[in-house]
């Protein structure tokens, strides 16, 4: 990709500055972003939005506005790269080369969005990436950070209409492998850049916030203890954390713990496991629908992963406040 983006770049610009003004109907653009890979996805079709986040992807919200005519942009993807890449292009020839180089038309070979409008896209390069390795954004602030921290060829790919508004919280639809997933459809925050953290479990609402100045930055769904199990109060995260554990007298266990209270009795962790480590998906269902644990606030598995990772790396720091409350 380097070759080709190195020997368009001039191009791109010239051909999509040919097409500002063009007036054509805007169209939703979303962005999700697969975190086991690193890569952005954008599509203005709602099923196949609907079908990645199915399967995991995190929504981003609107990415941009596109129009629904003007000069054609093409997509084609790399199948060997890890994870697949990729790339969208308003050079056919460019695509042609990728194509005869073995990757893969998308869409049959017809345009994915059209260039026109007065809002640049810029796009960038990670030089050290398998998968993910462009990244599209409207944002100059964005695309400014990307290229101080290694990024390269920046440069304008097409225009669009304007840019998607604002990300904002999404909640993951309770159904299918909910359980196994984020509950926000968005990323996780990322700690380091928040201060003052916190955590809030609402009970009644089977929801646990996160926050940072008594300001929620991320919703989990949970399920705290049936028959009034779990103490309600004001406690803090301890040092103790398991990645497994199995209680034989209450023929459960779970993954990914970390404790608030009584040092390894009261936990932060995922939705139940039998004896063999298989998650019980009877009991796993029941998260962030009714109270269901022992006394434990229960998690998805992604998210009591990611709270757990958060407190090995120190990122949750240990003493964080956790309030209990119906």
């Amino acid at each position: 990709m380097k070759k080709f983006i190195i020997g368009t770049a001039l191009s791109l610009m010239v051909a999509a500055s040919a097409f500002v003004g063009v007036k054509a109907q805007a169209e939703d653009v979303y962005r999700l972003y697969n975190s086991n890979t690193g890569e952005h996805f954008y599509t203005k079709n709602t099923y196949e939005r609907s079908s990645l986040i199915q399967n995991g992807w995190n929504s981003e919200g609107i990415g941009w506005y596109g129009a629904s005519s003007g000069k054609p942009v093409y997509r084609v993807y790399n199948p060997n790269s890890r994870g697949g890449d990729h790339y969208y292009t308003m050079s056919h020839y460019e695509a042609q080369s990728l194509v005869n180089k073995g990757w893969r038309w998308d869409n049959n070979g017809a345009p994915a969005f059209y260039s026109a409008g007065n809002t640049k896209l810029y796009v960038s390069y990670n030089p050290n990436a398998q998968s993910g390795s462009h990244n599209y954004t409207t944002s100059s602030y964005e695309q400014n950070s990307l290229l101080q921290n290694g990024w390269k060829y920046g440069s304008v790919s097409f225009y669009v209409s304007k840019p998607g508004p604002a990300p904002t919280t999404e909640m993951r639809p309770m159904s299918g492998n909910y359980w196994q997933l984020s509950s926000e459809l968005g990323s996780y925050p990322v700690l380091s850049k928040y201060n003052n953290l916190s955590i809030e479990v609402s009970i009644s609402k089977n929801r646990t916030y996160l926050k940072s100045n008594n300001s929620v930055i991320y919703t989990f769904y949970s399920s705290a203890g049936v028959s009034n199990t779990t103490p309600q109060g004001n406690y803090a995260t301890q040092v103790e954390t398991a990645s497994h554990f199995y209680n034989a007298g209450e023929g459960m266990g779970a993954n990914y713990a970390v404790s608030w209270l009584q040092h390894g009795i009261y936990l932060f962790h995922s939705v139940p496991v039998d004896s063999n480590g298989n998650y019980i998906a009877s009991e796993a269902s029941k998260l962030g629908k009714s109270p269901s644990s022992h006394g434990c606030i229960r998690l998805s598995v992604s998210d009591s992963y990611w709270l757990y990772s958060q407190a090995l790396s120190g990122t949750l720091p240990v003493g964080t406040p956790v309030n209990v409350h119906q």
